[in-house]
């Protein structure tokens, strides 16, 4: 008894048309992650213990963490925004949905997100990421919202 009603080369030939719907329409997006704070402490004079001692000094540097990566963009999703459970709260700018893979979904669930650029815009996550499964082949979506 077979466990689908496709062959493995239809389910194949499914698999890579919606990679190729994928690469044709994607854009680049880059998350960028809270930044990374190194704190650097710089000694003064000599410090001879007792004689002259100075505080030491700290600098400290906020290092930009980002990466971009390839993403379908909708800018006018489909359907009702408000029967989507996974989004939070209440939507007043525009929202976006994005699609995924597997690389750039780990990037942003690993640490918190500052926000997703792209076109020259900045966005907020408002949803958790939703699995789209296509036979097998794993995007994931998630809903953003512009920040003005």
């Amino acid at each position: 008894m077979p466990n689908s009603l496709l062959s493995s080369q239809e389910i194949t030939d499914f698999q890579n048309a919606v990679n190729d719907h994928f690469e044709t329409f994607k854009s680049s997006i880059t998350i960028h992650k809270t930044p990374k704070k190194i704190v650097t402490l710089i000694e003064g004079e000599d410090q001879t213990l007792g004689y002259n001692t100075q505080p030491l000094k700290e600098s400290i540097e906020y290092v930009p963490q980002n990466e971009t990566f390839p993403a379908i963009i909708q800018y006018d999703p489909k359907g009702a925004v408000e029967n989507i459970i996974d989004i939070q709260g209440n939507i007043m700018n525009q929202v976006v949905k994005i699609k995924v893979k597997q690389d750039a979904r780990d990037y942003m669930m690993s640490d918190k997100i500052e926000k997703v650029t792209f076109d020259d815009k900045s966005f907020k996550i408002i949803s958790h990421d939703i699995l789209r499964s296509y036979q097998g082949l794993k995007y994931y979506n998630f809903y953003l919202e512009l920040v003005t």
